[in-house]
């Protein structure tokens, strides 16, 4: 995954874990991740500030104290390479341009929630990353009582009509987890 990559390998656990919908911007993410670090809860004006002047962004999370926050963004802790890249059976497109998303032709195999060998008690894939997010989080919350959600809203509000996202929702509510919708 890309966030092994950044980080060397070296284990870090984060401090946030972002339930976000892949259809919205991703300049609206990383406004939603900036808002929820300064402490705000409204996101369009770090939006219009990224476009603008990004380095001032840089600027106010620097002094903060928050720009070392780690956050958990399943687009980049999750290796796509072994798991979704290989097709696109949906037809799903580029939400900014339209395009249909790329195939990747990489080799690495890949697993799904019915790639063997399965967790005899529940019934999935134990090489699957992508249906691990449960156990992501109940994992990350013993070692840190304080680990939160931040729901990132979209301007759509399709968030909450997306599974994966209502589960992670109800996983968090669950575990008495603090939750901050941006």
């Amino acid at each position: 995954a890309y966030s092994s990559k950044m980080m060397n390998d070296a284990i870090r656990y984060p401090r946030k874990m972002v339930t976000h919908t892949w259809g919205a911007l991703f300049r609206d993410l990383v406004a939603i991740v900036v808002t929820d670090a300064l402490g705000e809860v409204e996101f369009k004006p770090f939006g219009q500030l990224l476009d603008r002047s990004p380095a001032e962004l840089k600027d106010m999370l620097r002094l903060s104290g928050q720009s070392q926050t780690l956050y958990w963004i399943c687009a980049f802790s999750v290796c796509q390479h072994a798991s979704i890249c290989g097709g696109n059976p949906n037809g799903d497109r580029d939400s900014v341009s339209g395009e249909l998303h790329g195939i990747c032709d990489c080799e690495l195999p890949k697993a799904f929630n019915s790639t063997a060998p399965m967790h005899p008690q529940r019934q999935e894939s134990i090489p699957c990353e992508i249906n691990k997010f449960g156990d992501m989080m109940r994992f990350v919350a013993a070692m840190d009582n304080m680990f939160e959600q931040v729901v990132a809203v979209d301007s759509s509000f399709s968030i909450f009509s997306r599974a994966w996202c209502i589960a992670e929702l109800a996983e968090a509510h669950g575990m008495h987890m603090r939750q901050n919708l941006v």
